[in-house]
């Protein structure tokens, strides 16, 4: 048995020592990799044993042969792989494990949290005890310090999972009881025969019974995760077999470290890294690795994001955070068939969700020491993140974010519901950044649960399942007009208002619609055939029907609208797929049958980029409908939207919106409009993306005239899913002409009134000249009077000098008759 005497030197037993980098032949590092895989080998031989820590499992003693994990030549040295290995020396006859039997034989009492200064950076640490079976149960002392103290801890970062509190350890000698994960963890990084050290662990370091401590530590654990001398990652249990996978890892770190600028020339990495056959089961052990939940939950980024220094932890199995990182640069370049050997793999959706989050996990990485995210961003790139508890999805990104005024420290309050919490950041979204951000992923399309939030405030805990509209498009919308100003207002000082008016334009009604595209997981697997052209299909009939179109070419139209009017975008890559070329097998059935159901005048259109334009399209079917307006306008709804809904287009806004109006559209005195409605999601409106209805309004020739947004109260509940929409209609061209010549009677007043002020004006300056003149004139006399002293005291001052002269002349002759005798 070889036991390590802390955490940090198992980590260096399976971190091989990387040599000074430098330039190297391909021999060279084949010969540095193999060397490693032989050492490796040795090294984890205190991870076999089940019954002890650290122990190679041989302890009756015995030699034990260990080839390389993974073998690529024959000549690996057997005498230098070879151990012979005793009982461990730290066990006696007298030993037994003191595990969850002992502690239900003991008389313990439950652990009994004591109170906690959070105000004053106080912080609970836990000093784990090490331990000889691994069936021992976890020990610690419990201890209290500050942050302001400097103390030397460490900070676990894991999955706590839905399984109850069935595991127990020892606090301060008391029974405390945890989640199996959360034992996992701690012995996987349980101190193994010297050194033992602190640890701050949510789950423990706070009392989770006690709302009012939570909400007040949860704010510190950015100060606790950057302060900390490191993070110990847990990303779950693996068997034996993983040791394969560990191996295949270091690989690809070490040559990403030799090699990273060397292979953007190079066609075939596999081929230069001598690397296994893919039906070698490494690769399934490496890929096993993103299975982990812990890689997309939320909480994990801003841990993981703040570390100063990160350790993994995969079952027994310790590696550096910077070889995982460094390995999946390597996999991720694109001269890697990765996406080819995840699709090999039996859980390969998992496999792929969890690369995908790990790319996430980099960027996010990658900004630390800049400019902390905005909210809006941090709950974006988080949205497809888990949480156990839904006001996570907002609390669980706030030590992301750049919080310069404090408002963000009321979100992380527990006795708050998920509906508040979500209220309140969209008022503070709106608020701080363009209001447009969050009314595009917000609305009826992103709504799977209850009614309990307004349908603008958005719901961060479903996934945004459709791209939206301006994500899509890689040309900019402005459909609100050139003006970055959004024109919106809160309704009432509540803490949780129902409603906010815009300022926009209204009554374009949805009169015709297609099908849905929403697909499942069936149908990704059987019948996407069937889907794509069941949707293609239902817009074309809706095109054939339709008429009073605003359109000169229709077939143009129908065939910008369903790409958004833009060619085919890095929307892959905003979907984090590397390339066409990578998905193009996958999706090759479905895309041919669209491409059999275009018309000759599309595919003229398309031409030289028809696979690329269907692509485009396939991604805008999701979620969406293809639909005609009563104006004569195409549109790409959202799914949930109905006959009778209209499309609006708001100042200052990038998108039109599609609105569900919730009573009749009232007019006032000066024929102006207004309507309640919810809000159902942002929509693509062909012909009115680029300021088109903005600007025609502003000289009269817009079907909708300009809004004016009206603000009182709507006859609802505190949380009603409304939104008042304030809008404008003119009745007649005699109340519009009106309205021209109020506007120009006031025009004549303001002139009128700046006139008479002017002449005011005047008159004061006649009657203030004179005094001014003889002001001046006062003050000519005052300045010939000085210069007439300056004068005098200079001819004063001459005299003056002439006496001095003659003094010294009178002393000089003095001086010498006295010489002379003269003058006794």
């Amino acid at each position: 048995m070889a036991p390590a005497n802390d955490v940090g030197s198992r980590e260096a037993a399976m971190a091989p020592v990387t040599p000074p980098i430098r330039e190297i032949t391909a021999e060279e590092l084949k010969e540095e990799l193999d060397n490693m895989s032989a050492t490796l080998a040795v090294e984890l031989r205190s991870t076999i044993c089940d019954t002890h820590e650290n122990c190679d499992g041989s302890c009756s003693g015995g030699v034990v042969q260990i080839p390389p994990l993974i073998d690529t030549s024959t000549n690996w040295i057997s005498a230098r792989n070879s151990a012979t290995v005793a009982q461990p020396s730290s066990a006696t006859a007298q030993d037994f494990p003191r595990d969850s039997h002992w502690v239900d034989q003991q008389d313990l009492s439950h652990y009994v949290y004591a109170p906690i200064n959070s105000s004053a950076g106080d912080i609970r640490l836990l000093k784990i005890k090490k331990g000889l079976f691994r069936s021992d149960v976890v020990e610690c002392e419990v201890v209290t310090a500050s942050l302001d103290q400097k103390m030397s801890y460490h900070a676990l970062s894991y999955c706590c999972g839905t399984a109850g509190r069935t595991e127990v350890m020892l606090c301060n000698g008391s029974k405390h009881c945890i989640q199996p994960s959360l034992n996992n963890a701690l012995k996987a990084f349980r101190p193994s025969k010297y050194q033992e050290y602190h640890l701050w662990t949510d789950a423990v370091s706070i009392n989770q019974s006690d709302k009012a401590e939570l909400s007040e530590q949860i704010p510190l654990m950015r100060r606790i995760y950057a302060e900390a001398a490191g993070v110990f990652v847990y990303l779950g249990e693996a068997d034996l077999q993983w040791s394969l996978g560990l191996d295949l890892l270091h690989r690809f770190a070490i040559s990403q470290q030799h090699c990273e600028d060397r292979w953007a020339g190079e066609s075939s990495i596999g081929g230069v890294l001598n690397l296994p056959a893919i039906e070698h089961p490494s690769w399934a052990q490496y890929f096993k690795t993103f299975i982990s939940p812990w890689f997309r939950r939320t909480w994990i980024l801003q841990e993981i994001a703040l570390a100063q220094k990160a350790t993994v932890a995969v079952g027994r199995y310790l590696v550096p955070w910077k070889a995982l990182d460094d390995s999946v640069r390597l996999v991720s370049n694109p001269s890697m068939p990765t996406v080819l050997l995840v699709l090999r793999q039996p859980d390969h959706s998992a496999i792929h969700e969890g690369w995908i989050a790990f790319s996430t996990i980099q960027r996010i990485m990658q900004r630390n020491g800049k400019p902390k995210l905005t909210l809006s961003k941090a709950l974006r790139d988080t949205q497809d993140f888990h949480v156990s508890d839904r006001r996570d999805k907002v609390i669980g990104v706030l030590g992301l974010v750049d919080d310069k005024t404090g408002e963000l420290s009321a979100l992380s309050d527990y006795r708050l519901t998920k509906a508040q919490i979500y209220h309140k950041a969209a008022i503070y979204l709106l608020r701080t950044e363009p209001p447009d951000s969050t009314m595009e992923i917000a609305g009826l399309q992103r709504r799977n649960g209850p009614a309990d939030m307004p349908s603008w405030v958005p719901d961060w805990h479903d996934r945004f399942l459709n791209l939206s509209v301006s994500t899509s498009r890689k040309k900019p919308s402005k459909a609100g007009g050139k003006t970055p100003m959004c024109v919106w207002h809160v309704e009432g000082d509540a803490p949780y208002p129902p409603s906010i008016s815009v300022l926009g334009l209204c009554r374009h009604k949805i009169i015709k619609q297609g099908d849905s595209f929403h697909p499942s997981e069936q149908d990704c697997k059987k019948s996407n055939e069937l889907c794509y052209s069941r949707w293609f299909a239902s817009a074309q009939d809706c095109l054939r029907g339709s008429n009073g179109l605003i359109y000169d070419d229709l077939e143009d139209a129908f065939a910008r609208t369903l790409i958004t009017d833009s060619p085919m975008i890095d929307a892959f890559q905003k979907m984090n797929i590397p390339n066409i070329q990578a998905v193009a097998p996958i999706l090759r059935s479905p895309v041919q049958q669209l491409e059999e159901m275009l018309s000759a005048r599309m595919r003229e259109l398309w031409k030289g980029r028809t696979e690329k334009n269907i692509f485009s399209m396939m991604m805008n079917m999701t979620y969406r409908r293809f639909a005609i307006t009563d104006t004569g306008y195409m549109c790409l709804v959202p799914e949930c939207s109905e006959i009778g809904d209209e499309v609006a287009i708001f100042r200052g806004f990038r998108v039109p919106y599609t609105i569900r109006p919730q009573s009749d559209f009232t007019t006032d005195s000066e024929g102006m409009e207004q309507v309640s409605a919810q809000l159902v999601g942002d929509t693509y409106m062909h012909g009115m993306m680029d300021g088109e209805a903005i600007e025609a309004a502003a000289q009269r020739r817009s079907r909708a005239p300009i809004l004016k947004s009206y603000i009182h109260p709507l006859a609802r509940s505190p949380l009603a899913a409304g939104i008042k929409w304030a809008t404008g209609h003119c009745a007649n061209q005699q109340r519009l002409a009106k309205l021209e010549n109020a506007r120009k009677e006031d025009r004549m007043r303001q002139k009128a009134a700046i006139d008479e002020s002017a002449h005011g004006i005047d008159d004061s300056k006649r009657k203030v000249k004179p005094k001014v003149d003889e002001v001046g004139r006062a003050m000519d006399g005052v300045f010939k009077a000085v210069d007439e002293f300056q004068a005098a005291v200079l001819e004063w001052t001459k005299g003056i000098e002439e006496i001095n002269r003659a003094l010294e002349e009178r002393a000089t002759l003095t001086r010498a008759l006295e010489a002379r005798g003269i003058l006794i």
